[in-house]
């Protein structure tokens, strides 16, 4: 099986996890935190990532756009021992489905239940190991979504990382 190796830009903020030793078996379900954490007052934001903490969550995902008030929510997660990385993951050619921008309700950017309820369905309904999905912060650009309970899972593996923080 042909092996594809591609640089997917997970800007994950990682708690308590190593990641050079990360395995399928190993993922964690993490939380998406929100989409625009400098909105948040420096009080807003120390609350949410104290809550995950105390709530056990390890692993985090934000969007993050250089400037700088993206720069002092960044310096505010290091101040609670989370690390941002940079994956660069391989794995077997899959059929990929897909999410594009023009079968989401119109007001999708907005709308996080909406987009949080096609991610539900889709990981409950373990169909595959990745989603392609727009992103709400880069216009243009594209995530996607790992199944760590996929029975594919197993068969990718982090090839670097790269650790901010």
């Amino acid at each position: 099986m042909k092996k594809l190796a591609c640089l997917i830009i997970f800007l994950e903020c990682i708690l308590l996890m190593p990641l050079a030793s990360a395995q399928a078996r190993d993922a964690v379900v993490g939380v998406n935190l929100l989409n625009h954490p400098e909105q948040l007052t420096p009080q807003e934001q120390d609350t949410i990532l104290d809550n995950m903490k105390n709530a056990g969550v390890r692993v985090i995902r934000a969007g993050i756009i250089n400037n700088d008030q993206y720069l002092d929510f960044i310096q505010r997660v290091y101040a609670h021992g989370i690390k941002i990385a940079l994956l660069r993951i391989e794995g077997p050619d899959i059929n990929m489905p897909s999410i594009e921008v023009q079968e989401l309700p119109e007001n999708w950017r907005t709308r996080l239940e909406a987009t949080r309820d096609l991610g539900t369905i889709w990981l409950e309904s373990n169909e595959s190991v990745l989603l392609r999905i727009p992103s709400v912060i880069v216009p243009k650009t594209m995530n996607y979504l790992f199944n760590p309970s996929h029975k594919q899972a197993s068969e990718f593996r982090i090839l670097e990382t790269i650790t901010y923080g």
